[in-house]
């Protein structure tokens, strides 16, 4: 978040942001906006640590964000269209390259990534219930999760669900984030063949085959 936002942000929502940001719970990008490059870092650092150079992401800030990693050190390109995922199907997009899937925010899933809001939140549900994750403690993210309310509404046949914001002192990034996660994480065992939703370990092998998870 940018820094000159912190003071603000902690004295409007009555928690320690300003020390989560000392504590590196939170990182917090100089000046007033929010400064892809220094995202863009931070994504190769952890990129280094794990196998798998893909991620979601909501495709609103996604173009600002893939021309200003190259001056990180990271080339990232959004997979959006059909003919997106035949590219990188056929091997034509750099394994260096960070892929970041479309994930829609409303309740349908995108066409070709099939990832939305509605299945991710009947994931990350599941995934709980399950203990198929577990979740350090963390100060921001359990902010986060104490912040929203979940909503379920009949459409038709089926049940949509939704992510609200409690009120203007929430914020709603992290569980977001972490419910697009374990959707992504969820479809593609589901895409490898996998009755049971294993573990984040299954998920780190399956990876590794990719003409298992693209199937379109």
């Amino acid at each position: 978040m940018p820094a000159q936002g912190v003071e603000r942000k902690t004295e409007l929502c009555g928690v320690p942001i300003d020390e989560w940001g000392r504590r590196g719970h939170i990182t917090a990008c100089e000046g007033s906006q929010v400064r892809y490059q220094e995202v863009a870092a931070r994504l190769l650092e952890l990129l280094s640590e794990y196998p798998d150079h893909r991620a979601c992401a909501d495709t609103k800030f996604t173009r600002a964000f893939c021309e200003a990693a190259p001056n990180a050190g990271l080339e990232a390109r959004v997979i959006f269209s059909k003919a997106d995922y035949q590219e990188w199907r056929d091997g034509e997009i750099g394994s260096d390259t960070l892929v970041l899937e479309a994930h829609s925010q409303s309740g349908a899933p995108h066409p070709h990534s099939t990832l939305g809001m509605n299945e991710s939140i009947s994931d990350i549900r599941s995934a709980v219930t399950d203990r198929a994750i577990r979740v350090e403690h963390n100060p921001v993210l359990s902010w986060n999760v104490e912040s929203v309310e979940l909503r379920t509404g009949l459409t038709g046949v089926s049940f949509a669900h939704s992510v609200a914001k409690q009120d203007k002192r929430s914020a709603d990034d992290g569980f977001v984030a972490a419910t697009m996660a374990v959707g992504m994480w969820r479809r593609d065992l589901r895409r490898a063949g996998r009755e049971e939703p294993g573990s984040l370990d299954d998920w780190l092998d399956a990876v590794d085959n990719p003409d298992l998870l693209l199937t379109l």
